[in-house]
């Protein structure tokens, strides 16, 4: 099965995202968090960072490597990366 994986993504809107319908917006991201629970990955919440110039960011808990690549390649097919610029940096705990 494989160890968990992070991410931690800082990501920045791009014009299309904001020329989206509020509903659509709404959907995009429906779809997103519909299909992280799917693969058994979940948000990690109570975080804050101020790192210019990313306006955003997150720390994604997967159960393994192939939920995250299987949730990557989801985002992909939403076309994700015309919405925003990101960058995903990822790993694992450190055995004590």
């Amino acid at each position: 099965m494989g160890s968990p994986v992070y991410g931690l993504w800082l990501a920045n809107t791009k014009e299309a995202f904001f020329q989206l319908s509020q509903a659509e917006k709404d959907a995009l991201m429906a779809k997103r968090n519909a299909n992280l629970a799917q693969v058994g990955g979940k948000d990690i919440p109570g975080y804050k960072l101020y790192a210019a110039p990313w306006e955003l960011f997150g720390i994604v808990e997967y159960p393994n490597a192939e939920a995250l690549r299987e949730h990557e390649l989801f985002c992909n097919s939403l076309d994700w990366r015309r919405y925003f610029e990101m960058t995903i940096m990822c790993g694992v705990k450190s055995p004590d």
